[in-house]
């Protein structure tokens, strides 16, 4: 009696286990679906009933595509999409700073997942208003999780500074350092 108690409760924790993973890759699915549409709708210039993306960026070595909004969007969060973050230095100006960042791990929005494949001199490209960047990976250090950002780059560029969480220590996140292709 016993077994058939344990046997069945295994079976509903492994069926609910299963529904559970079914849903986060339909979520995925769904949120990649609404990516393309949105960068597809950027490229074209059109917009629907919803905030329109201000650029894309793309990284081919890991397959990445994303769009991301407008600093003061409230789609603009990490929640959701990829956080553009408001201590950026508009790559309108001198010496920019583009600041992205975005989780990384099993969650529906994972966007950095993969960004720990990346090495030095790894192409990037940043499309900002329909300007196309090309970005050169130059720096990669991890920093402690502490409230403070510490950004270590050549002011005298333009930049364009990746963060997401750091793979295998919990309280550090990783920064990933590119400077513009023309500088």
């Amino acid at each position: 009696m016993l077994k058939k108690i344990l046997f069945s409760i295994i079976l509903i924790i492994l069926f609910l286990a299963s529904i559970l993973m079914g849903e986060n890759i339909l979520n995925r699915r769904i949120i990649n679906l609404h990516n393309q549409r949105s960068i597809s709708l950027y490229y074209h210039n059109e917009t629907l009933n919803q905030e329109q993306i201000i650029g894309v960026l793309t990284i081919p070595k890991i397959n990445l595509k994303r769009g991301f909004y407008n600093k003061e969007s409230k789609l603009n969060t990490l929640n959701k999409n990829i956080y553009y973050l408001k201590e950026s230095i508009p790559l309108e100006e001198s010496n920019s700073m583009m600041i992205l960042a975005a989780h990384r791990g099993s969650s529906k929005v994972a966007f950095f997942n993969d960004l720990d494949k990346l090495t030095i001199d790894d192409i990037i490209y940043l499309d900002y208003h329909h300007q196309e960047y090309t970005y050169i990976l130059k720096e990669i250090y991890d920093e402690e999780k502490d409230g403070h950002l510490n950004i270590y780059r050549d002011s005298n560029k333009d930049s364009l500074i990746l963060i997401t969480c750091n793979k295998y220590k919990k309280k550090y996140q990783t920064i990933y350092v590119s400077y513009r292709k023309d500088d």
